[in-house]
Formats: structure tokens, sequence, C-alpha cells
């Protein structure tokens, strides 16, 4: 591997990081953080390549705990990607199904829709606005890697007009997904509709998504990636 393949990884963990201190790479909020890295750069990437990656990250850390006493390497729980990885993480047709229903909040239904049914990455899902939805022309503008802007086509009349619900209720600021806090209850006592979900937070919403349709037990947080929402393939009736 050479040093100009190391500097470009790490340039990149940089840029997509530069408002956090290194110890917040501390596991285990540091391996949260790196998941969502490495599926965000390279979720799309060959395993040979993610594994090129994971072994800068793991020796870049082991010279921080060296350097400057880091507790802990966050990369040693994440495990090497192995070459049905992506396969692995498929979701049947009836899982997708019951995924979308089962949640109780529609704004949650129509993210999960455009995971399965658009394929969007977990960023480009974070930073959705009300504003991005062009219902007359039934596209949605969607924020890719790069700065690259583009505007696939709303699928679905059924979606169209979850859409244009939601709408009329929110302001074109405000997000489809957007840090809350709930009560011991379950009312909601604070929320910010104009601030995207962080990384970690969305990892999250995921998981919890999972966890109300009965695909993952209460409490699990791995083994089911956003990602592997893009391979499959959700039934048009949802």
């Amino acid at each position: 591997m050479t040093l100009r393949h190391n500097d470009a990884i790490l340039s990149k963990l940089a840029i997509d990081h530069v408002d956090v201190q290194l110890r917040d790479f501390e596991p285990p909020e540091g391996t949260t953080r790196l998941r969502d890295f490495n599926d965000e750069r390279w979720g799309e990437a060959a395993p040979r390549t993610r594994k090129k990656v994971r072994a800068v990250l793991m020796s870049f850390f082991k010279w921080t705990q060296a350097e400057f006493k880091l507790h802990g390497n966050p990369v040693v729980p994440i495990r090497s990607p192995r070459l049905r990885d992506v396969e692995c993480e498929l979701f049947s047709a009836g899982d997708v199904v019951r995924i979308v229903n089962v949640q109780p909040e529609l704004h949650d239904r129509v993210a999960l829709k455009l995971l399965f049914l658009m394929g969007l990455r977990k960023g480009e899902l974070a930073v959705i606005r009300y504003r991005d939805f062009d219902l007359a022309r039934r596209r949605l503008r969607v924020h890719g890697k790069g700065g690259k802007i583009r505007h696939p086509p709303i699928p679905t009349e059924e979606l169209r007009e979850e859409l244009a619900e939601l709408s009329r209720r929110r302001d074109p600021l405000e997000h489809l997904l957007y840090p809350q806090k709930r009560g011991p209850k379950g009312a909601v006592i604070w929320e910010d509709r104009r601030k995207p979900l962080s990384g970690p937070a969305l990892h999250r919403w995921w998981y919890r998504c999972l966890t109300r349709a009965g695909v993952v037990d209460e409490g699990t947080t791995s083994g089911k990636k956003m990602h592997g929402a893009r391979y499959s393939r959700a039934p048009s009736s949802t």
C-alpha cells in the first residue's frame, strides 16, 4: 500500500470530521463514527478496497494510541470485510414491507421508502429537506458525494402523495429526519427540525426502525447496515 493511498484515506477522514477532536474517536463512540465514515465513503467499494481502508485506519489509530494516549483503538471492533458481506445484508421483500409499515410516524415511513425505493445513501438521506421535493415534476433533489446534485424521479404515486401530505405541514427548510428528545412517557420534550441527524443518531434511528419490525432484537446496533437497503428491492405497493 502506497503512501499516496494512506494520505488519501486520512485526508478524507480529516475532511469529514473537521470539528471532531481526536479523543472523540475513542471507542465505543469512535467505532460508530468510523463505521459511518466507511459506509459513506466506501460503502459501494469492493471488499479488497475496504480491507485496505481498514488497514490504514488501524495503523493510524494504533499510532495515536502510542503518541497521544488514545484510550483504545476504535478500528478493532470493525471486522475485516468479506466478499459476500453486502449480499448477506440484503432484505427480503417481506422484510421491506414490514420495516416500512410498522413505523408509527409518516416521516419515518417516507424516509425508509427513500432508502428502499430510491436507493439513497445514508448521508444523502440525512440532509434531505422539504424544499428538496419537487412534487409538481415528481423529482427529488439529492445532495450526493463531493457536492454533486442529481434529480431522480419519485418512483410511485403513493410516495408522492405522502410527501405532499408532509410538505403541507412543514416548513421548506425543515429536515425530513431531525434530532428530538422524548420524555419517560414518549412525549417529545425537545426537537430541532432545521438540524439534520448526526451519523450516530441516524444509525440509532435505523436500528430502532428494524427493532419495531422485529428484524433485529432489542438493543441490536450492528449486523444490518443501512447500506444494505440500497440492494433490496421494495415492492411498489409499500
